[in-house]
């Protein structure tokens, strides 16, 4: 009986310490995503049904500064926090190694307005890089200048 304690303590501490692994690292990597992405605004639809929001990703020492625009449900923190965390669902530029000027925050002059509640409009520097550019996103029209 003493044999078969001394393993299960053994055991269920080995699965501790490999959960508790876990979690440091899920959580560093979390912290880490987050801190590097830098909300600039949040520009609300006329109807308040969609929030438009502008923020800058640092990518690390290899990659730019990226800027990217993420379209959330309105008031919805959940989805604004999923997004700060994913890449833009969007709009993702970069200043392409110094062709296109950014701030001290690395974002580049980057307007966006709302046309209507359906329609958004993103205006960037025509040197810019561009990664990701959606037309559409679910039942929004989206254009570029």
């Amino acid at each position: 009986m003493d044999r078969k304690r001394k393993t299960l303590r053994i055991v269920f501490g080995f699965l501790l310490i490999c959960t508790l692994i876990a979690a440091v690292f899920l959580v560093a990597g979390l912290a880490f995503m987050k801190s590097a992405t830098y909300v600039v605004a949040d520009i609300p639809s006329p109807d308040d049904k969609w929030d438009a929001m502008l923020r800058v990703r640092n990518g690390g020492a290899m990659t730019d500064y990226s800027t990217q625009v993420s379209i959330v449900p309105g008031a919805s923190h959940l989805a604004r926090g999923i997004a700060i965390l994913r890449a833009g669902n969007v709009f993702i530029a970069d200043g392409d190694h110094g062709a296109v000027a950014v701030d001290e925050n690395g974002l580049m002059h980057v307007r966006i307005a709302w046309a209507s509640g359906t329609e958004l409009v993103i205006a960037y520097p025509p040197k810019a890089r561009v990664f990701k550019q959606q037309k559409h996103f679910q039942s929004l029209t989206i254009s570029y200048e």
